[in-house]
């Protein structure tokens, strides 16, 4: 019987930061949605749009967004909500969710690359989550045959960035000529959804009880949860019909 190596301290501390970056957006998700956080960011967006509004050089404010979407996609930054939120509030809600959907489709490749050089060196990682977690032994394989479905449930994963969602699937083995097009078919759901809540943060928050906590996110929510439910359908008929 060969035996698996343990986690050495290098990969417990790469676990680490993704838990870390995780529990970091899911803290900033319910700071905006439960602490006042709206009142906070949309006092700082009045600003920010007086300027954006008064300037003859709009055009630089939406190549700055563009740089700073291409940034944020680049790292495992918990920050894409409020960015979209804010471009949503001083530019419009399309514009702003169309670059940001540009940029993440763009940033796609190289981040899926880099966590492909990364899971290398961990040959052994499908047979350590197969042991810790008692999955079936040829879990990982189903997994990368509905590489576009289990795209669509990370790209709309809430409180996963979209660097996460790369690094992710690049780990799981997901073919990137699956993971590129699936990226490509929801990478707009998101962006659209924070930057309208951005573009009527101003209306809505002259209306009592406008913003209702999850309520807010039910819409974003009910569509994870029916990427989430297709792609198990589609994993259970892959074993029934492995089974027959």
């Amino acid at each position: 019987m060969t035996t698996l190596r343990p986690f050495t301290l290098q990969r417990k501390q790469q676990w680490f930061l993704v838990a870390l970056f995780v529990a970091l957006s899911v803290a900033v998700t319910a700071w905006w949605l439960f602490f006042d956080g709206l009142d906070s960011l949309q006092s700082q967006l009045m600003y920010f749009n007086q300027q954006a509004n008064s300037s003859d050089s709009k055009t630089v404010w939406l190549a700055v967004y563009a740089l700073v979407c291409i940034f944020s996609q680049l790292l495992i930054v918990p920050s894409g909500s409020l960015i979209l939120m804010a471009a949503g509030f001083i530019f419009s809600p399309i514009i702003a969710a169309g670059i940001f959907s540009v940029a993440q489709v763009l940033c796609s490749w190289p981040v899926y690359r880099l966590g492909t050089i990364v899971s290398r060196r961990f040959p052994d990682r499908f047979k350590q989550l197969t042991q810790k977690f008692k999955l079936p032994g040829d879990w990982h394989d189903v997994v990368q045959k509905e590489g576009f479905y289990a795209t669509v449930v990370l790209r709309l994963t809430p409180v996963i960035p979209s660097a996460a969602a790369c690094l992710i699937a690049s780990g799981l083995g997901i073919r990137l000529w699956r993971f590129i097009p699936a990226t490509m078919v929801v990478c707009w759901i998101r962006p659209l959804f924070f930057a309208s809540l951005g573009g009527s943060l101003q209306t809505l928050a002259g209306l009592p009880n406008a913003i209702n906590g999850i309520a807010t996110l039910q819409p974003l929510i009910l569509a994870f949860f029916a990427a989430v439910a297709l792609l198990l359908v589609k994993i259970i008929l892959h074993y029934k019909s492995r089974d027959t």
